[in-house]
């Protein structure tokens, strides 16, 4: 999926393939919408309903909620972060942002010099120093990616970061007895929370077994498993437990047993309060490893200087909410004030928001770094002979 994924250069705006409908970035805690902001903020005003937007946006905002709510998310993110942390600082980024600075400094040199300058001239001036920096940006990472063998900008500049941040996840797909990953209840689970918001808003009902025969991957084995286990669970049900097992070590192998408790401790289709119940004193499952706990009392319990979530992490009970309604309901996310979801947002025409724009636009060049493939050396080189071109 991440292969159709490009950043413009010369102003990080998002391009995406038709195929790529949102992603979620966590160490950084990035969303992007492949989606324009005119068409994302008529979305946002409710007058033209997009069910293709409500669901992507949903899914991957649950992603976001995942992280601050479950230690299993948490945790994951906090060994991303570290690989990530030790990973970053290679030589060849240092000369890249070596050659950045000096290309800002020779941009604000000229500046001065341009002051003096008609209109006309300044802007073409303005413009010849930009396409001369992004022609020694391209050349430093084409070197750079021809001795290590890397089609992406960031992966040539530090071959390494990829390949450990895969084994990483890796850990992910590891299948329980039931045939059950990690992977597989942490985007089962989303993508039901998508379909629901979708259904809230239609008016329609999403029914689990129509879900199993439309669905692959990941979202398909969570569902038949959960079917398979009790034919008569529900979506939310499945949240539930889903919630439930990323407390604990290994997800995949808590989910089935959770799933069956809280199907027969529920009573008039509250699952969140059968849920809740259990969680008090959640039950000893030795195939599903340690309980961690949710991720503030995992936080707790952890020395990390990680702060990305930590507004989050304290803010919960302020906002009158618990980790179960935010990963079980869909109604919850109105609980949370504009602006504290946890995530910056990123549209096809840019971060949008933040209320210090630099930091927005950091940390979007940050979550590009992470991603496993792309912004690619072939599309900045592109980029570059497209403003070239006359």
């Amino acid at each position: 999926m991440f292969e159709s994924f490009n950043l413009d250069v010369r102003d990080f705006n998002v391009e995406h393939s038709a195929q790529v409908l949102g992603l979620f970035e966590p160490i950084n805690a990035v969303m992007f919408l492949n989606v324009s902001d005119a068409d994302f903020d008529t979305w946002r005003s409710g007058s033209t309903p997009d069910d293709e937007l409500t669901e992507t946006f949903c899914h991957e905002a649950y992603h976001c909620f995942q992280v601050f709510s479950t230690g299993f998310c948490f945790a994951h993110c906090l060994r991303l972060a570290e690989v990530f942390r030790r990973a970053s600082f290679s030589p060849a980024i240092g000369r890249l942002v070596l050659a950045r600075v000096s290309a800002l400094m020779s941009d604000r040199v000229g500046g001065i010099a341009g002051a003096v300058l008609s209109p006309t001239a300044r802007v073409m001036l303005a413009e010849a120093r930009r396409l001369r920096a992004m022609a020694r940006h391209a050349e430093l990472i084409t070197q750079q990616a021809q001795r290590s063998s890397q089609a992406s900008i960031w992966g040539s500049l530090n071959p390494q970061l990829h390949a450990s941040m895969n084994e990483v996840g890796e850990t992910l797909r590891v299948r329980s007895g039931d045939g059950v990953s990690a992977e597989d209840v942490i985007e089962g689970a989303a993508f039901l929370y998508g379909r629901d918001a979708v259904a809230m808003t239609s008016g329609a009902v999403a029914e689990l077994v129509d879900l199993e025969k439309q669905t692959a991957g990941p979202y398909q084995r969570l569902i038949a498993a959960s079917l398979h286990a009790k034919p008569d669970c529900s979506s939310r049900g499945v949240r539930a437990a889903s919630a439930l097992a990323l407390r604990y070590e290994q997800p995949g192998a808590a989910f089935v047993p959770l799933l069956c408790a809280i199907t027969e401790a529920t009573h008039d289709g509250d699952e969140k309060n059968a849920a809740r119940t259990i969680a008090h004193a959640l039950p000893s499952l030795p195939a599903a490893g340690a309980v961690l706990g949710t991720a503030a009392q995992y936080r707790a319990n952890v020395r990390t200087q990680y702060s990305v979530y930590d507004r989050q992490l304290k803010r919960l009970d302020a906002w009158t909410i618990d980790e179960l309604d935010l990963l079980v309901g869909v109604d919850a996310l109105s609980a949370i004030p504009a602006g504290e979801l946890g995530f910056t947002l990123v549209t096809r025409g840019g971060p949008r928001g933040p209320k210090d724009p630099e930091s927005g636009y950091s940390a979007v060049q940050l979550a590009a770094l992470v991603l496993p493939n792309g912004p690619s050396v072939a599309a900045l080189r592109h980029d570059l002979r497209q403003a070239i071109a006359p």
